[in-house]
Order: structure tokens, then C-alpha cells, then sequence
């Protein structure tokens, strides 16, 4: 595990590398992109502190059912089946959705291009397992493509022996640049994860080019596009090569996903694997971004909207925001608060995560929030506290005072001078009393009046 700063340098050393896009697959594919970002996070190890894990059992003759019961909805629901055409085809997270007033799950980061009248939009959600079902239509299953990618490639091979000696090249080429700045066994497992990888490309890239020819959009929205190590790698891939536009909206913290070695980003073919234009929440986000991409403060639609309608108050409540990789440490600042305060405490717990670790909370009335709207919570609490979420910065939208847990991934992901930064609940509850917020922070991190940005950004890009 290597310090913050010297994951920084090396990865940023490894793009300004004039040999790092050598390394590609057969068809042109290159693999740097595939995987800098999951060595990023292999560099930085990214977990503050081991994190419980629960395990939920449940009887096979069910488990057996709701697989069934998918894999027939992703068939049902498959993008691959639509011979629409539309204008803009969205690839969402589940993470992201939350429900509209009539019950439907949309995204809350992209969704305001269904808002757009002259748009027609396809939303292509990921499934969650199913467990969303009832999304704005017209949508699809992202999942569909995967699975159908995965099984060709078991039954059919079509990688090249090309491929292989393009791997073994990049892997020597790594471990001579990296050395043992990772743990042992990365490199065998980097090698299987590739060649695995390979196997269903090849069908990504044809399943990809067949959604993008029957819809032909004339541009994209990939949530999570620019991180690398997915299948929206391929994905954009694809569309850059068919000259269709894509576009990413923030939807959390940048960190090096949105930030390259000067040398790269001037690299021609690097474009390729890049959305064609980035739209953040603000001036601070544009200015941190290092990318191909063209870069846009466009602000957060849906969270203009909702305050809007939500309004600002200010209760006793304090707010804690869980980050799933530090929550040992925040739960116990959070019930020492409990212990020697009278604030009322909520604490949001990340989407991964499942209440019964917090068994505790329960005999220090700390009320556990799992699911509703989270907005709803930030427009009536006194203070938020948290690690390094964006739910931080949206708390500035709301006026509120916010604490910052200092640890090396709150180092890395927020600002030295936003918020108040904390070590101990002792230093919290000083702040709590004391702090004051900056008036200016606002401006810095937000663009206002969204749909005024959005018109102007069209007129320049003219994505419609």
C-alpha cells in the first residue's frame, strides 16, 4: 500500500509513459484503460479500516426462484430487443435511483434529460438483482448485455492469439514499472482477470455496436464512464468509434478517474476511452479535471429542484453520513456524541451496508436511517458529519455546518479548507458549538440555475 501522494505519482508517471497505450488487443482495444483504475485503487488499498461484513442466507428453493425469475426479466427487458430509434440512450446505476412521485425509480443524477421535451430518451437501467422493476419508461436492463456477452463467449472463443502475447507484454511492462508496490499475487491475478476479460470483449464491442446502430442516438449519458475497468470502457469504445457523443454527469468526489498525465491526455487514441464531455456540479470540479473530456459546471438538476420544494429548516439533529469503507471509527465518535450530548443523532448508513452491525445504536437512541429520501433529512438537521461523501458538499445547498473526519481518504477526497475538519468526538463537539461556515464556499462548489447551463452548453456542444 503506498501513501495517497505516491499512488498519485505513479499512476500519473504510468500515463505519461510513452509506451503505456503500446499494449492493445487485437482489434485496437488498449488495455491501460481497462485497468488504471482498479490499480488505483490496488495502490491506494482504499479501505481506512477492515469494515464488518454480513452475510444474508436465505432458503435455495427461493434463492433458486428470484434467479429464475431475473434472468427471465433481463431477457424481457433486454436493450438488445428495441428497434426504436431515440436520441439519447442514459446508462444508469441502480445506486443512484430514487422514486418519483408516481413510485417510479429514476436516476437522480441523469434523469433530467427525460425532462427535456423534444428528447427521446431510452433509460437503461442496472437491475440491482432485480429489485427495482418499475423504472420510467421506456427503459432496459444494462445487465441484458453482459449476460448475453458472457455467455457467447462460453460457448464461442473468439479471442486472439494476439491478445494473449498483448497481455503478457503489458503485464511485464507493469510489474517493471510498479515492482512490488502492490500485494502479492496482483500480478498473477491481474493476468487471469485479463485474459477472462478478453473472452467477452469481443462480444461487448458487437452487442454494444448493435444497440448503438439500431437506436442511433445521437448521444450518450454513461454514469461512472470515465473510471475505467468496466464494460463501459467498451462501451464508449464503441461509441467514439461510431462518432456518436457521450457525456458523464458527477454524480460523486473526482479523484484521478477525472484527473491524467499531460502526456496522455494529448494522446489522440486516448480520447477514445473517454465520454466526449463531462458536466459537473461546479467551478471547483471543473477546475480539478485533468481529461479529454471537454468539462462543463452544470450544477445538480434534481437536487435544485427537490430543495425547491423541500425548503431549509434547522432542528437539533446532528447527521452522521456512513462511507461503508470507515465506519468503525465514525460509530464510535457517533456514540460517544450520543453519551455526552443532548443532540439527536440519525445516522445514514451507505448503501452497502446492513443495520444489524449497528446493534448498539439502538441502546443509545441513535436512529438508523437505511432508505427514504436523504434530502428530506439534510433540510431539517443542524449538522451533517461525515468522511469524505458527496452528501458533504449537497449540504452546502442547505446551509448546514459540516464536519469532516479526518483520515487519509478524506485527505485525498476533500478540499483542506472545506468544512470542519475533526480528529475525535471531542474535537466534534467543540466544532459543533463553535464553527462557523465559510459564506463563499457555496460558489465554489456549485453552479446554480441548471437548466440556464444545460441551454448554453447545448448551443455550444449541440448534443440536440
Amino acid at each position: 500500500m503506498l501513501m495517497t501522494d505516491n499512488a498519485n505519482k505513479l499512476i500519473l508517471s504510468l500515463d505519461n509513459n510513452d509506451e503505456i497505450l503500446d499494449c492493445k488487443l487485437n482489434n485496437g482495444f488498449a488495455i491501460w484503460p481497462q485497468v488504471r483504475y482498479s490499480l488505483y485503487k490496488v495502490l491506494l488499498n482504499d479501505k481506512v479500516e477492515e469494515t464488518e461484513k454480513v452475510f444474508l442466507s436465505e432458503r435455495k428453493s427461493l434463492f433458486l426462484f428470484k434467479r429464475i425469475y431475473y434472468y427471465i426479466t433481463l431477457f424481457l427487458k433486454s436493450p438488445l430487443r428495441t428497434n426504436a430509434k431515440y436520441d439519447c440512450l442514459i446508462f444508469n446505476s441502480s445506486v443512484s435511483c430514487v422514486k418519483n412521485i408516481q413510485g417510479l425509480s429514476i436516476s437522480k443524477i441523469n434523469d433530467f434529460f427525460n425532462s427535456v421535451g423534444q428528447l427521446r430518451v431510452f433509460n437503461i437501467f442496472q437491475s440491482n438483482n432485480g429489485k427495482h422493476n418499475r423504472y420510467v419508461k421506456p427503459y432496459a436492463y444494462h445487465e441484458a448485455i453482459n449476460l448475453k456477452s458472457a455467455l457467447q463467449a462460453k460457448f464461442r472463443n473468439k479471442s486472439y492469439p494476439a491478445d494473449g502475447d498483448a497481455i503478457l507484454k503489458f503485464i511485464n511492462f507493469l510489474r517493471d514499472q510498479v515492482g512490488n508496490n502492490v500485494p502479492d499475487g496482483y500480478y498473477k491475478s491481474l493476468t487471469m482477470y485479463l485474459f477472462n476479460f478478453v473472452k467477452v470483449h469481443y462480444y461487448l464491442v458487437s452487442n454494444f455496436n448493435k444497440l448503438l446502430l439500431q437506436t442511433n442516438p445521437l448521444f450518450i449519458v454513461v454514469e461512472d464512464g470515465n473510471y475505467g475497468g468496466s464494460d463501459k470502457t467498451t462501451l464508449l469504445w464503441c461509441a467514439n468509434k461510431l462518432n456518436i457523443k457521450s457525456v458523464e454527469v458527477q454524480h460523486g468526489v473526482f479523484d484521478l478517474a477525472f484527473k491524467y498525465g499531460e502526456n496522455l491526455v494529448i494522446k489522440n487514441d486516448f480520447s477514445a476511452y473517454k465520454t466526449s464531455l463531462v458536466f459537473t456540479m461546479g467551478k471547483y470540479w471543473t477546475d480539478y479535471s485533468k481529461i479529454s473530456s471537454t468539462v462543463y459546471p452544470l450544477g445538480y438538476p434534481y437536487l435544485e429542484e427537490k430543495i425547491k420544494k423541500l425548503g431549509l429548516g434547522n432542528d437539533n439533529t446532528v447527521l452522521f453520513i456512513s462511507q461503508g469503507t470507515c465506519t468503525f471509527r465514525l460509530k464510535e465518535v457517533a456514540l460517544e456524541l450520543a453519551r455526552k450530548t443532548n443532540y439527536k443523532i440519525i445516522y445514514r448508513l451507505h448503501p452497502n451496508e446492513d443495520r444489524s452491525n449497528y446493534f448498539a445504536f439502538e441502546k443509545a437512541k441513535i436512529e438508523i436511517s437505511d432508505s427514504g429520501d436523504i434530502y428530506e433529512l439534510l433540510a431539517k438537521c443542524y449538522a451533517i458529519v461525515g468522511s469524505y461523501s458527496t452528501v458533504l458538499f449537497e449540504a452546502l445547498l442547505f446551509n448546514k455546518k459540516i464536519f469532516v473526519h479526518k483520515n487519509k481518504l478524506s485527505d485525498e477526497y476533500i478540499p483542506e479548507y472545506f468544512g470542519f475538519r475533526f480528529h475525535s468526538e471531542t474535537d466534534l463537539m467543540n466544532g459543533l458549538e463553535n464553527y462557523s461556515p465559510s459564506a463563499n464556499e457555496k460558489s465554489i462548489f456549485w453552479s446554480l440555475n441548471w437548466q440556464a447551463n444545460l441551454e448554453a452548453i447545448n448551443k455550444l456542444e449541440k448534443l440536440w
